[in-house]
């Protein structure tokens, strides 16, 4: 029988995952604190320049009329165009695989060689931005495929894509993380088909109110609350250009985006035999949502405050100055936000997948070494006999 270097025959203690888990954290917080540095974010501008450019020739060799302005790729007899931002340069997708394959290192400690296994990623991310980019260019006639395919399918793939890499660079199979991989792919697929037509109604419902009841006990008098009531779900702030009349400011916001992941975590709970091992990977999933969302409405917050110009902050008890915060702390919140997005996608479904099969598991495999430990002290002792 052949078993994958450095795996164990049973999952790691729970502790064991968890601390992985902090570890992994802690490399997506640095990985996007230094995605944020000048010198990189210039180096992925380049990046999306490259994919726009290699976006842009294959639709002409396939007889579109496009003309490329930076990053913006436009058809001349529709007029229909796309840009290539931040989401599609790959900066995203490659810290999170390094965050992966750092939670990964609790079920094995195997590691591929890591100059050209990175080389591989990177060429592996790139392609599968240039095909989402050529997808999004040809649904741009058809809003809602559009949008399906760019919220939704997008980040789907995206995560099975980082599994992917993490399992292929600590050796192991799918099967040492999940017990049915197909089946799991299979559930966390339906379940998309479900989730995404009653993702705002059930996230407006569950997580918004939780969300909310945090920025209540957060400091700071900026952002008031997520509203849901307005056609579109915005952030309401206590920010106003002047205090006659007193408009507040609001800023576009979109929940659902913070519970992509559901459709992956039911499929990793599904399988639970154990009711409260379910409920409890429900409500850590629940929480760490409702962080993202509630850090995402702060900074959703001071950037449209910012590009407002705004100057002060009103409310029934009093007017004040808004004073802006360091730029260092804003890109400290905003890189924390990205940690709990991207953890929580990328991450988190493999975790609870692997948290909750620690009990038994691990209860089984003990005891059937300390069975065989017993035996095999039995038998030295005939021998010496």
């Amino acid at each position: 029988m052949t078993v994958s270097p450095g795996i164990a025959n049973a999952w790691p203690h729970e502790s064991r995952l968890w601390q992985t888990a902090l570890y992994a954290c802690a490399v997506l917080l640095g990985g996007f604190l230094l995605v944020e540095a000048p010198a990189v974010v210039a180096l992925f501008g380049y990046v999306a320049e490259f994919l726009a450019a290699c976006a842009a020739a294959l639709l002409r060799l396939a007889g579109y009329d496009i003309v490329r302005n930076g990053t913006e790729l436009r058809d001349n007899l529709t007029g229909n165009a796309v840009a290539v931002t931040s989401a599609c340069d790959g900066n995203g997708l490659l810290v999170s695989a390094a965050g992966a394959i750092t939670w990964l290192k609790a079920r094995s400690s195997a590691l591929r060689p890591l100059a050209l296994f990175a080389v591989e990623v990177t060429g592996a991310i790139l392609a599968f931005n240039l095909v989402r980019i050529l997808v999004l260019f040809l649904s741009i006639g058809a809003p809602r495929v559009m949008f399906l395919l760019h919220l939704y399918v997008a980040p789907l793939l995206s995560t099975v894509l980082i599994a992917g890499f993490a399992l292929s660079a600590r050796m192991l199979r799918p099967e040492d993380l999940v017990r049915s991989p197909v089946l799991w792919f299979a559930v966390a697929l339906a379940g998309a088909a479900v989730w995404y037509q009653i993702d705002d109604l059930v996230t407006c419902a569950v997580a918004v109110p939780l969300s909310n009841a945090l920025l209540w006990f957060i400091p700071g008098d900026l952002t008031r609350a997520i509203t849901c009531a307005e056609p579109a779900a915005m952030v309401v702030t206590s920010a106003a250009l002047s205090p006659h009349p007193a408009a507040a400011l609001t800023a576009a916001f979109h929940p659902a985006d913070f519970t992509l992941a559901t459709p992956l975590i039911a499929a990793s709970l599904v399988f639970r035999r154990r009711t409260t091992a379910i409920v409890r990977g429900a409500v850590i999933s629940l929480l760490l949502f409702s962080l993202a969302m509630t850090a995402g409405a702060i900074t959703a917050s001071h950037d449209e405050a910012m590009a407002a110009g705004a100057s002060m902050l009103v409310t029934d008890e009093f007017i004040r100055p808004y004073h802006p915060p360091p730029l260092f702390l804003l890109a400290l919140l905003k890189a924390i936000q990205n940690v709990l997005v991207h953890f929580n996608l990328f991450i988190l479904p493999l975790f609870l997948a692997g948290l909750m099969r620690v009990p038994a598991t691990s209860t089984t495999v003990a005891s059937a070494a300390g069975s065989r430990t017993r035996q095999s002290g039995q038998n030295r002792r005939r021998a010496r006999r």
